[in-house]
């Protein structure tokens, strides 16, 4: 029976055992083991492993676990973005993993509370982990140094995430090692004291004593891998010392699509979505000149340079941008949402003057790409945190308007970028699935936002963006290009190369799987 991660988990003193699967026959030899033993057991899905793609794989995984006579979670191990957060999430699964701890702690406790909050939209658990566990995959040997679990910045990110289980780093190691793991078991014992299940990961080739030394101590899921990946190895190896063949020997075979990082999607484009403001034109100088102006008129201690507006882009919306500057100055009045709303109406009035009086250009390539889509009946969508005003006098102001067959602007979200909302609801009034589609845009707050929706994301850095690390887009490039001025591909399809982005180009950031 399907069950979630929380129904699974055990008391203290007792672990469920995870094990990553990599195809089916995977899956149905450990089901037939749990169902032996009449224990509860995790199906986990790492797709760093390789194996089917995971909207492949998943729909047969859910019927074995709904069919299986114990109960059954089905959990994304590993997930690297809040896209494959997503898209397990919709394909079913009942626990994600959204692994940020290669990452700056304050970063890996931002995007685990987004794992967390679209998680409970479900009804899913979330996994989170602090400390890195070392290890490679796929035969490879590790012997990198262990990242140990710091328990203060454990207990910090477990307070400030919600998160229903936690990875711990105590001297363990995925895959392959060299030598004896040495285990950490003072290290574990004060871990064992935060409330919240612990996780083990790389817990390959321990012993059963080494086993119930860390169940003891608060350990109560324990992930496997490479033992199943050996046992299955001297299994092959068997059968080729028997001389077997299997489909004619196995030399010349064809790889079959979706099996690897340049397996296709199925479809073709059908949306672009775009955000506004440094997406399609560099208007950021227009807002800080405007928000300056009217701190002036109401007498409010700021001026925004330059250096201080980039720091503050990273809040998303023109009120909460106000409303942060103002809690982290000393001295500052303490406005009330009204009060702020109403600095923010006199600023976007401002605005929109000097949008009237100066003007704004299209970045490079912007007009051709959306002429391009609009004769080829791609829709366009544009989502921004900006007011509805702002995008009208835009779109107007560079003969945009009517181009857009979806506008969403402003409040139409409860939450703001980095928040996913404003692309979910974009899917939703386009009838669009994620994999039909490429988001454009500038910012780390716009690349989280679109990949929690599940769509793959180009980014074009603007003026105030370009030092935010947008590793996890689809692709990067510092404009769209034009003829004559193609823009070199920093990250993603034909990198290195310099490119005119058009829809082909489009299509291969939106068609094919990344690594």
């Amino acid at each position: 029976m399907l069950a979630t991660l929380r129904e699974v988990l055990p008391e203290k003193g007792r672990a469920v055992g995870a094990f990553d699967v990599v195809g089916l026959e995977w899956a149905e030899a450990i089901l037939e083991g749990a169902e032996t033993l009449g224990l509860p057991v995790i199906l986990s899905v790492a797709p760093h492993l390789g194996g089917p793609p995971l909207r492949a794989l998943a729909p047969g995984l859910r019927v074995l676990a709904e069919e299986a006579r114990v109960p059954v979670a089905l959990h994304l191990d590993h997930g690297e973005s809040l896209g494959e957060v997503v898209e397990a999430l919709k394909l079913g699964f009942t626990s994600v993993m959204l692994d940020g701890s290669h990452l700056p702690l304050e970063e890996n406790i931002h995007l685990t509370r987004l794992a967390v909050e679209v998680a409970r939209a479900y009804g899913a658990a979330v996994e989170g982990e602090v400390g890195a566990v070392p290890g490679g995959y796929g035969g490879e040997v590790s012997q990198e140094p262990v990242a140990y679990t710091d328990p203060l910045e454990a207990r910090r990110y477990l307070e400030e995430t919600g998160v229903d289980a936690l990875a711990v780093s105590i001297g363990t190691r995925h895959g392959l090692h060299k030598g004896p793991v040495r285990l950490n078991l003072p290290l574990l014992e004060e871990l064992g004291q935060l409330p919240v299940p612990l996780v083990l990961h790389g817990a390959s080739g321990l012993s059963p004593e080494e086993y119930r030394a860390l169940v003891a101590r608060g350990i109560r899921k324990i992930n496997l891998y490479a033992d199943l990946a050996l046992e299955a190895a001297s299994v092959l190896k068997k059968v080729e010392a028997e001389d077997y063949e299997l489909d004619g020997g196995h030399e010349g075979r064809p790889q079959g699509l979706g099996h690897g990082p340049d397996a296709p999607m199925v479809g073709k484009l059908k949306a672009l979505l775009w955000d506004l403001d440094g997406t399609l034109a560099e208007t950021e100088e227009l807002h800080r000149e405007a928000f300056n102006r009217a701190f002036a008129h109401f007498g409010l201690p700021f001026y925004w340079d330059q250096e201080t507006y980039a720091r503050l882009l990273w809040t998303t919306g023109g009120k909460e941008r106000l409303k942060r500057a103002l809690e982290e100055t000393p001295g500052a009045p303490g406005l009330s949402w009204e009060e702020i709303a109403e600095v923010h109406r006199y600023k976007t009035d401002l605005y929109l003057r000097l949008l009237r009086e100066e003007g704004v250009a299209l970045r490079p390539g912007v007009r051709r790409v959306l002429a391009e889509a609009r004769e080829a009946g791609v829709a366009l969508a544009l989502c921004t945190t900006t007011s509805p005003e702002n995008a009208e006098a835009f779109l107007e102001g560079t003969g945009l308007l009517g181009w857009f067959s979806l506008v969403l602007a402003g409040d139409v979200v409860a939450r703001k970028k980095p928040d996913p909302g404003i692309y979910l609801l974009a899917q939703e009034h386009l009838g669009l699935a994620p994999e039909e589609g490429v988001v454009v845009e500038d910012s780390r707050s716009g690349l989280l936002s679109a990949l929690g929706a599940g769509f793959p994301v180009l980014i074009t850095p603007s003026l105030y963006t370009l030092d935010q690390d947008c590793q996890e887009a689809r692709a990067l490039l510092p404009h769209l290009g034009e003829p004559g001025n193609p823009a070199p591909v920093l990250q993603g399809p034909r990198a290195g190369e310099r490119v005119v982005v058009d829809l082909s180009y489009l299509e291969e950031v939106r068609g094919w799987w990344s690594t």
